[in-house]
């Protein structure tokens, strides 16, 4: 948890921290999911993993499998981050590519899994990714508390869902007397859980010709869509759409104010909350986390961007 002073003061914000997933060993949130996974998959004796991703989830189940000698198989779609790429070949994982979106990739995962009878670890699919990513909630309590709102970025739905059940389960154990309000953040261009909830509808609306640069949250037909609705509606909290010009700033606003280099798909959650405090819906003494899914390095738009703008301004001259 990251006490984000600098950041919390150019919002209007009194309180605000960052959950900094990026110090976990493949640096994102995904490491408690494949963790998790892969320790079952050897306890069912499984010698091979199958998975649909589009970086994180594939990045970290190459490297816990090659950790314990399972063979990782990974899907990926056309569009991937290079960073994430980068480290799915290092850790030796099989990688086929398929589709212009991680939809379809997922859909050849599941495929591939009936086929082979390989361990299925595509997160969509997957119960235990819920189970591994609520422990998110739980050190949060343990470290901090109950803040009044949290911030999440949503792909699939599934993250936000499960840093809800994790509220909700604490709250039955009566280890807290309330819930955060949950607040959802899409890129524009690719929001089909924030259409469905603008226009009341219980699933996911179908989005034609997304796009956006923050591949970890480009996903056309979430699968947890209702879920990460679920979540909103029981909890009070709101949805948001933030464009991509937001979240390129934000990421380095974040860098720049509290020394934590955010993937884009991270950097939209403190983008939509510039918005929402602005717009008064969340107020200015109240708490927020963001959660920081995973590092800048692993996407490289940013850095193509920042090489470019360096270049051009010439040696010695800021910019």
């Amino acid at each position: 948890m990251h006490k984000a002073e600098r950041l919390a003061k150019e919002i209007g914000l009194k309180d605000l921290y960052l959950k900094d997933e990026t110090r976990n060993p493949t640096n994102s949130f995904r490491d408690r999911c494949a963790a998790l996974m892969v320790s079952n998959a050897l306890d069912l004796r499984h010698d091979s993993v199958i998975c649909a991703s589009n970086g994180n989830m594939g990045a970290s189940l190459a490297a816990y499998c090659a950790k314990s000698g399972l063979t990782c198989n990974i899907v990926v779609p056309k569009m991937v981050d290079m960073g994430k790429l980068a480290q799915m070949m290092i850790y030796d994982a099989v990688i086929e590519e398929h589709g212009e979106t991680v939809d379809e990739s997922n859909v050849r995962a599941e495929s591939l899994a009936k086929e082979t009878g390989w361990y299925h670890a595509t997160a969509e699919f997957n119960p235990l990714t819920v189970e591994a990513e609520k422990t998110v909630s739980f050190e949060v309590v343990e470290q901090f508390g109950v803040p009044d709102c949290f911030v999440v970025s949503m792909g699939s739905g599934g993250t936000i869902y499960s840093l809800w059940k994790g509220f909700k389960e604490l709250q039955a154990l009566q280890k807290i007397d309330r819930i955060p309000r949950m607040i959802g953040v899409q890129a524009s261009g690719c929001a089909p859980i924030v259409e469905a909830l603008e226009k009341n509808e219980s699933a996911p609306v179908d989005v034609s010709e997304p796009y956006t640069h923050a591949l970890g949250i480009f996903v056309r037909k979430p699968v947890n869509g209702a879920k990460a609705l679920r979540a909103i509606k029981d909890s009070g909290g709101a949805a948001v759409t933030v464009q991509d010009s937001e979240i390129f700033a934000a990421e380095q606003e974040i860098a720049r104010l509290e020394g934590i280099f955010a993937e884009p798909s991270s950097s939209a959650t403190t983008a939509a909350l510039k918005k929402l405090v602005d717009q008064g819906v969340v107020d200015g003494d109240e708490s927020v986390v963001c959660l920081i899914t995973g590092s800048g390095l692993k996407a490289t738009d940013v850095l193509q961007a920042l090489a470019k703008k360096r270049k051009s301004a010439g040696v010695g001259l800021e910019f």
